[in-house]
């Protein structure tokens, strides 16, 4: 079995993004995004692919799923199905889900780990994070950083841990 985890930050009621983009800027979740996925697949979908300011990311692989059977990605692999991604994603190492909110849905049962930036804020938003079941769900960490002159909200790094 894949070895699956999401990767998202969220507002305070689950809000992930505005009319494909991100809610807000904020550096330090991007530095942390960096550090947790780099040298490990990422899986992508093929709207949240188009709103990524770099394509593909770096030191990467990256995977977009897509329904479009004729797509095809300059340094993307394009799958079609989840089948299709676990033939494609490295099962040695951990393999990050990226969004959007469809492909959340649609792999979240398939995760074992969850790294999620809780942003302090209420946002203008049109695609969401799933719920988080606690009697699912442990929380195994949760780092405070308060906001700054670069990162305008309160940012909690959560991991989130599929219980037994």
């Amino acid at each position: 079995m894949p070895n699956l985890s999401i990767i998202a930050a969220a507002g305070m009621h689950n809000e992930i993004g505005f009319h494909h983009h991100l809610l807000c800027h904020l550096p330090a979740d991007l530095t942390f995004f960096k550090t947790i996925t780099r040298e490990h697949d990422i899986v992508v979908g093929h709207r949240t692919w188009d709103s990524l300011p770099t394509r593909p990311l770096p030191h990467r692989k990256n995977i977009v799923l897509s329904k479009n059977m004729a797509l095809s990605l300059p340094g993307a692999t394009v799958v079609h199905s989840v089948e299709e991604l676990f033939h494609v994603i490295d099962n040695e190492k951990e393999t990050f889900i990226i969004g959007g909110e469809s492909i959340y849905r649609l792999l979240f049962e398939k995760t074992t780990t969850i790294y999620l930036t809780r942003i302090m804020g209420k946002f203008l938003a049109d695609a969401f994070f799933p719920e988080i079941d606690e009697k699912k769900w442990q929380l195994e960490s949760d780092t405070f950083r308060p906001q700054d002159e670069e990162n305008p909200y309160d940012l909690h790094f959560q991991k989130w841990i599929r219980r037994a």
